[in-house]
C-alpha cells in the first residue's frame, strides 16, 4: 500500500516539478554538454504530435496572458530528446527571444529538486524508505532527537542518538 501511495506521489510530484520549473525565476538550468541535444526520431515518435502541440498552446496562452515571460521545455524519453522548444522572451525589456540553450537561475527549489531526485532513486530500488539516513549521510549518525521541551523557559533535553526514542513518560 505504501509503495502504491509513493508511486502516485512521485507521479504527482513530477507534474508539480514540471509546473514549478516553468514559473519565472524558478526554471531549471540546462547545463548542456559540448554538443547541444538533438531530437531523435525514435523518441519523438513515442509521443503523439497532437498531444505535444497542447504544450505549445498552453505555454503560448500563459505568455499571452502575461503570466510567464517564457519557458523552455525538454522532454526526454529513454535518454533521448523527444521534444525541446523555447517559448516567449528571455528579457521582457528588450524582447530578446528565449532560446533552447539559455541558462536559468534556480530560486528556492532545493527541496523540490532533491525530493524528486530521491523519489526517482527510490523507484529504481536504490534504497528503502525505512533505512537509516546515516547509511547515506554519515553526519547523521550523531544526530540528537528532542526528548523534552519546556515552553515556559525554552529549555530542552535531547537523546544522544537519533535511534533512541523518548519514553512515553517524558
Amino acid at each position: 500500500m505504501l509503495a502504491l501511495a509513493l508511486t502516485r506521489f512521485t507521479a504527482w510530484f513530477r507534474r508539480l516539478a514540471l509546473a514549478a520549473l516553468l514559473v519565472p525565476g524558478t526554471a531549471v538550468a540546462q547545463t548542456l554538454a559540448a554538443t547541444p541535444p538533438t531530437k531523435h526520431a525514435d523518441a519523438t515518435n513515442a509521443f503523439d504530435p497532437a498531444r505535444l502541440s497542447r504544450i505549445d498552446a498552453w505555454l503560448q496562452r500563459l505568455i499571452d496572458a502575461h503570466q510567464i515571460p517564457g519557458a523552455v521545455v525538454m522532454i526526454v524519453r529513454n535518454g533521448r530528446v523527444a521534444y525541446h522548444k523555447a517559448f516567449g522572451v528571455r528579457d521582457v525589456t528588450t524582447g530578446a527571444p528565449l532560446r533552447t540553450d539559455d541558462i536559468f537561475r534556480i530560486a528556492s527549489q532545493t527541496k523540490a529538486i532533491t525530493t524528486l531526485a530521491v523519489m526517482m532513486l527510490w523507484e529504481e530500488g536504490r534504497f528503502q524508505l525505512d533505512e537509516p539516513i546515516a547509511n547515506y549521510l554519515p553526519a547523521f549518525k550523531t544526530q540528537s532527537v528532542l526528548a523534552k521541551f519546556n515552553p515556559a523557559d525554552s529549555t530542552y533535553e535531547t537523546n544522544r542518538r537519533a535511534n533512541e526514542r523518548p519514553s512515553a513518560n517524558c
